[in-house]
Parts: structure tokens; C-alpha cells; sequence
């Protein structure tokens, strides 16, 4: 999530980062995405990272690069739940609007 001048006085209460993240909130069709998530985290642990790439694959194996940036939406709200922490070149994120390959750690 990139940081808005607007936004200064009340950032604590900022949700989405746009307009399409509000649009796209959870919905039914992304329950088994945050399932998904969620139990692969879990089962890796805290010492394993689960690629994005590799959610995917596990939901849509033949349509996998064409459903990422779902897994990566889902795992914006997971991470902003504090469910999960994501990870880039293995360091914890510190912007939502990141690019290129990410990996997810369970906090719990």
C-alpha cells in the first residue's frame, strides 16, 4: 500500500489501497484461496516459506501465472489480518504494493 498524502491524519484507518482492492474485497470465490494459504503456511511452518507461485499451482495447476495476482490480493488482506507475514528476497514486506516473487510465513 503506497503511502497518500490524504491519508496522513488517519492511517491507522485506511483498509484498501484502491479503489479495485475495495471493489474485490473477500469474496466466496476467494475462501479456498485464503484456505489455501492458510494450511500450506501452517503445514510449511515458520522456517519455510510457501511461494505464491506455488498456492497457485496448487489451485489451478494448468492456469497457475494467470491466477497469481488473486493469491497475491488474498494474501494482502491475510497479511493485513496479521495472519501471515509476506516475505521478498526473504526479508518481510514493508509496502503492499509490491512487485515480482513473494513468499508467505504463518504467524501463528
Amino acid at each position: 500500500m503506497e503511502w497518500r498524502k490524504a491519508w496522513e491524519k488517519n492511517w491507522e484507518s485506511i483498509r484498501y489501497c484502491s479503489d479495485s482492492c475495495r471493489r474485490d474485497k473477500f469474496d466466496k470465490k476467494s475462501i479456498h484461496v485464503r484456505e489455501a494459504i492458510l494450511s500450506m503456511t501452517k503445514k510449511a511452518g515458520i522456517s519455510k516459506p510457501v511461494a505464491a507461485s506455488d498456492v497457485a499451482q496448487s489451485l489451478w495447476p494448468s492456469e497457475w501465472e494467470s491466477r497469481l495476482e488473486e493469491v497475491r490480493r488474498v494474501a494482502r488482506l491475510l497479511h493485513e489480518e496479521k495472519l501471515i507475514t509476506i516475505l521478498q528476497q526473504g526479508k518481510p514486506i514493508t509496502d503492499l504494493n509490491f512487485k515480482g516473487p513473494v513468499h508467505f510465513v504463518s504467524k501463528a
